[in-house]
């Protein structure tokens, strides 16, 4: 293809004869036919070399494209065989992998049961710690509940109680002041005592100096006996009268004075009497008020401790099954991370299998 492609290339050069009219060529038709004719020998020695020198690089390049090929080939082969060899190891491995997954597979369903079982082990202690944490708490809200209506009660009573001592407390100011009030009148009465006693007094001075005036009458009448005489005398006795009269009007109220004094004093010692008889049973009943809060406060204290001691116990239960809880979730995770370096260190150590040459014959048919 190559030469006819240059054939047709230099024909294209030779130009047709030009023919005279005469039918006779020129010499210069000659002459140019010539060097046209030595143009197209040197242009096909030169297009001979060509090809030549093309078929020479073809050659080379044929031969060099033969080595390279035969060393791909033999690279090839080296290859085949390595990936043969490969594949052997890659089918040991994948073997090993398959046993090794069978055998986490099992570890993990056998891992998987044993957490379930945990699971429910766990789920029925913390529902029996619910139910005994439930009951406790049931008990010992009843028991708060009971106490504080104890608490109630008892602050009920003291309250009554304290009204109670509140009225009695005014009955005894009030009674105190009607004491007050009797002292008062009889501070009152010692000192009309005191005025009778002055009053008393000045009768006897009285009484002496008409006792004097009646010793000189007496010298006066012995001396004379006139009529002016006994009419000192009628005064005297007169005086007298009037003495004695006024004498006995002011014992007479002496005698009332004492019999009042004697009334307010006898009413006053029923009245202190029957304010010692109130003390007393107001003694009494806070000497019982004091013993009943004291057994109260007992009772309270001792139910107060048992609230204690069942709350320690409610704090004791509630850390035994969290300290449950957390031993079995620590103990469940032990047993999962021991299980993987067990199976690990018991499986045995496997060196790849020989495959066999059909299989490798086939393998480089494939490729």
């Amino acid at each position: 293809m190559v030469d006819s492609e240059k054939e047709q290339s230099d024909d294209e050069f030779i130009t047709p004869e030009e023919t005279n009219p005469d039918g006779n060529p020129s010499q210069d038709q000659i002459d140019a036919q010539i060097k046209a004719a030595e143009d197209a020998a040197s242009t096909v020695s030169e297009a001979s070399e060509i090809i030549k020198s093309q078929e020479e690089a073809y050659a080379t390049r044929r031969s060099e494209e033969e080595d390279r090929w035969e060393a791909q080939e033999a690279k090839r082969a080296e290859l085949d065989e390595i990936t043969a060899k490969r594949l052997e190891t890659l089918a040991s491995t994948v073997l090993d992998a398959a046993e090794v997954a069978n055998r986490s597979a099992g570890t993990a369903t056998s891992s998987h049961k044993a957490l379930l079982s945990s699971i429910k082990t766990i789920q029925k202690a913390a529902g029996i710690g619910n139910l005994r944490s439930t009951i406790v708490v049931s008990i010992t809200t009843a028991l708060l509940f009971a106490t504080a209506g104890l608490f109630g009660l008892v602050i009920y009573q003291m309250n009554n109680k304290i009204d109670q001592l509140d009225l009695m407390m005014v009955n005894l100011s009030t009674k105190s002041a009607e004491v007050k009030n009797s002292l008062s009148t009889v501070e009152n009465l010692s000192s009309e005592i005191g005025e009778i006693k002055s009053g008393f007094d000045l009768i006897k001075k009285s009484q002496i100096t008409i006792n004097e005036k009646m010793g000189e009458l007496i010298t006066v009448t012995k001396n004379d006996k006139t009529e002016q005489v006994k009419l000192v005398q009628a005064q005297t006795k007169e005086a007298t009268k009037e003495g004695a009269e006024s004498v006995k009007k002011m014992l007479e109220s002496v005698k009332k004075l004492e019999d009042g004094i004697k009334k307010k004093f006898e009413l006053q010692e029923k009245a202190i009497n029957s304010q010692k008889k109130i003390i007393a049973s107001l003694n009494k009943k806070i000497n019982s008020y004091g013993g009943d809060l004291k057994e109260n406060l007992k009772e309270a204290n001792k139910k107060a401790d048992e609230l204690a001691i069942a709350a320690s116990e409610l704090t004791k239960v509630r850390d035994e099954i969290q300290a449950l809880i957390t031993l079995q979730q620590r103990r469940y995770l032990e047993a999962i991370k021991a299980a993987v370096p067990d199976q690990k260190n018991k499986q045995m150590i496997k060196y790849p299998g020989k495959v066999s040459t059909k299989n490798a014959d086939n393998e480089q048919t494939v490729n």
